[in-house]
């Protein structure tokens, strides 16, 4: 079906204008190429969509459905598209464009297929709707534009018609003089407070290179094993002081409030969107999770182990995982702590295989080995759930650094080598009896792991009961945003009201009787020290996975709905009749039927 589909032009390339906007535009630089195009004759518009707040709101839904229509047509060429034939494809295309790289006064170097990611090529492929847009009403056009729809999924089809019709209205009011005056002043006002909210962000970045740098130079030392030189010391304060310049130059440039707040809108929006990108990279960067891997990640780097404690669901796993790929660009070996696991699984085994039309006995490494050959992070899942005596054979592996060898007993005695790059990172629930199987581990273990035993608590831990739990509203909207910074899917205030109800239950299951959070729990509990809630807990991985479901029914699950479901479904009685109370008291569970 794909293979039909015309490919559209490649716009002229003028390095010049890549870093401008021209203010007196009236559209967004996605309009520039229809400023050509004449208005179609069967274009109606309202009298609302003629003013200027309605000619914003017609420009704001054209770019999402756009943007949809864009989404599809990449994930149809996707799926639909091997990368030859993406290649094959893209091939005129590329050529054209390197063309005008080659003819400008400055050539710039042609792009070579093969260095190209799939995603350019479909950006290549796009079909050009436009040109199949009918212009007026003959049946010619029309049976035109129906006959090019047709090759597409319904869904495209319905997203196509809508954007041909917003791109009719958008073209039709474009012959307004005064309205289009009214629009460039809008426009040029937007594109002030995209700059600076840019600019704000960009000193946010400058501030964290700046703190990288500053780790980098205590790695060095502690991977040396040494004191820090009077010259790395002057380094220090020179980059401490560049931190404050930085700092006390945001901001410049916002000379009223209601620029800050639109400054503010947008640099929050572009908060959401890394947030959300961040979410599917597996961890949402909350204040608790920068400070533990600013905290880890010299001795990390020095491949000394840490340990990561904590409850249920608190990210743990997730941490690991992010600090192995995002700061040492390495996917981690993963061995799993539940199960029964056995020595042979962790560090390799013999088998038979067929070698030149033989039968021979060869070693495949496990996890551990792999991660030392191939100097790559390696991640022991719930080490407290693996066996007493496994965990002893443990004791010297996670003493071992880069450069040390270790004798592999199952390889017939072989040594190997550690390469640099190798660090454990350990992760382990809090000793209780709500989780099966779990050992405590002894003091002389967690005391290889040194100063790097981190305990990581649930978000907002320190936050009074009836206060705002920040980090959990962080977790949740990353969960609830799309990627153009847009909440979706739950009312701003139904969130709100959950994540607070999310935040309670946290506390009370970890134990915490302060003041408000004590009212979930019984005298006895609190007598004893025990948790109100002994096994059910609206964890963050929960939380999110709720909200997902939510997000992900469109409409057709309610929170409400879902929360019923995960209430109804804990099997403790008395945990059921706490998470209720907690619950109703954020509005959730009102129902008769509920009570």
């Amino acid at each position: 079906m794909i293979e039909t589909l015309p490919q559209a032009p490649v716009a002229n390339f003028d390095p010049n204008r890549i870093n401008t906007i021209d203010p007196a535009r009236v559209r967004f630089p996605e309009r520039f190429s229809l400023e050509t195009l004449t208005a179609p004759k069967n274009a109606v518009v309202t009298l609302f969509e003629g003013t200027l707040e309605g000619f914003m709101e017609l420009e704001l839904e054209y770019t999402e459905v756009e943007r949809a229509v864009n989404l599809d047509f990449y994930h149809l060429a996707a799926t639909t598209l091997t990368r030859p034939q993406l290649e094959e494809r893209a091939a005129p295309a590329l050529k054209r464009m390197n063309q005008q790289r080659a003819s400008l006064e400055t050539p710039i170097d042609p792009l070579e297929t093969a260095a190209l990611d799939d995603r350019f090529l479909r950006h290549l492929v796009r079909p050009d709707w436009r040109a199949y847009a009918p212009q007026d009403t003959s049946e010619a056009s029309v049976a035109k534009w129906e006959q090019f729809k047709l090759q597409y999924p319904e869904n495209l089809q319905i997203n196509l018609e809508e954007l041909q019709e917003l791109d009719g209205k958008m073209r039709v009011l474009s012959t307004d003089k005064e309205l289009c005056t009214e629009v460039q002043g809008m426009h040029a006002e937007r594109i002030g407070v995209m700059r600076m909210a840019s600019a704000f962000l960009a000193a946010d970045r400058k501030l964290q290179s700046l703190s990288r740098r500053e780790v980098d130079i205590y790695r060095a030392a502690a991977s040396s094993n040494r004191s820090m030189t009077t010259a790395e010391q002057r380094h220090l304060r020179r980059l401490g002081a560049q931190r404050s310049d930085v700092q006390a130059s945001k901001g410049r440039g916002i000379t009223s409030y209601e620029i800050l707040e639109q400054v503010k809108g947008e640099v929050q929006r572009r908060i959401n969107i890394q947030r959300r990108r961040d979410f599917e990279k597996g961890l949402v960067m909350t204040s608790q999770m920068e400070l533990i891997i600013n905290e880890l990640l010299p001795s990390l780097a020095s491949g000394r182990p840490a340990l990561l404690v904590g409850e249920t669901g608190g990210a743990k796993t997730a941490l690991a995982e992010y600090i192995s790929r995002n700061y040492f660009g390495k996917e981690p070996e993963f061995v799993s702590g539940y199960g029964d696991v056995n020595s042979y699984q962790l560090m390799g085994k013999m088998s038979l295989t067929e070698k030149d039309g033989a039968t021979v006995s060869e070693f495949v490494p496990g996890p551990i080995i792999r991660a030392m050959e191939h100097g790559k992070p390696l991640i022991l899942d719930e080490i407290n759930a693996m066996p007493p005596e496994f965990i002893k054979r443990l004791n010297k592996i996670i003493q071992m650094r880069p450069g040390d060898r270790l004798i592999v007993q199952e390889d017939s005695g072989r040594q190997v080598t550690i390469k640099p790059g190798f660090m454990i990172i350990a992760t382990a629930n809090e000793k209780s009896k709500r989780y099966k199987g779990i050992d405590d581990l002894s003091v002389e273990f967690q005391n290889r792991f040194g100063a790097n035993v981190v305990r990581i608590a649930y978000p907002d831990s320190d936050v009074v009961y009836g206060e705002a739990p920040i980090d959990n509203t962080i977790i949740a909207r990353a969960a609830l945003t799309d990627r153009s910074g847009q909440l979706l899917a739950v009312d701003t205030n139904e969130l709100e009201r959950f994540v607070r109800a999310c935040h309670v239950s946290q506390q009370v299951f970890s134990g915490n009787f302060g003041a408000g959070f004590s009212n979930y729990s019984t005298t006895e509990n609190i007598r004893d020290k025990q948790p109100g809630l002994a096994e059910a807990v609206l964890a963050p991985r929960t939380m999110v996975a709720l909200l997902e479901k939510v997000r992900d029914s469109y409409g057709r699950v309610s929170l409400e709905q879902t929360v019923q479901r995960f209430v109804s479904g804990i099997k403790l009685e008395a945990d059921r009749r706490v998470m209720t109370i907690i619950l109703q008291g954020y509005g959730f569970l009102t129902d008769d039927r509920n009570t």
